[in-house]
């Protein structure tokens, strides 16, 4: 398939500086390009409102006993970041308001459904959960 696609895993603090990883494309990870935009300013050709440019991957982060992908890249190869589902929510709220007001949905609302999931489960704090994700092209 020609295009972008997001690759992601989900973590959970477990420590101060301890985040341990729970999931890996808890969302899906489906392909939809005002989701890219929004999360990292990836594919936003109509300059669009987003979170952050992309950060990198996580100081210290640690993939062990987790499989890859047909590529062998479990996270793409470019444009890595991650954002907190506490950063997720902020934004959803603060900028995306009216397209929930309207549409009942926008563009990551799967990603915060899935990571919102996580966290109830875990029994952590919004800050205590990390969306890691790149792409591939």
């Amino acid at each position: 398939r020609m295009g972008t696609d997001i690759h992601s895993i989900v973590q959970v603090q477990r420590g101060q500086h301890d985040w341990e990883t729970v999931g890996a494309e808890v969302a899906g990870d489906q392909r939809v390009y005002d989701a890219f935009a929004i999360l990292a300013n990836v594919r936003n050709t109509e300059d669009k409102p987003y979170i952050c440019k992309p950060r990198g991957l996580p100081k210290g982060l640690r993939l062990e006993n987790w499989s890859r992908d047909i590529d062998g890249n479990l996270l793409g190869d470019h444009s890595h970041s991650w954002l907190t589902l506490d950063e997720l929510v902020r934004f959803h709220e603060r900028v995306l308001k009216s397209a929930i007001d309207y549409f009942g949905y926008t563009p990551i609302s799967d990603i915060l459904e899935a990571l919102r999931e996580v966290q109830q489960e875990e029994g952590v704090s919004d800050e205590d959960v990390r969306y890691v994700f790149g792409f591939s092209s």
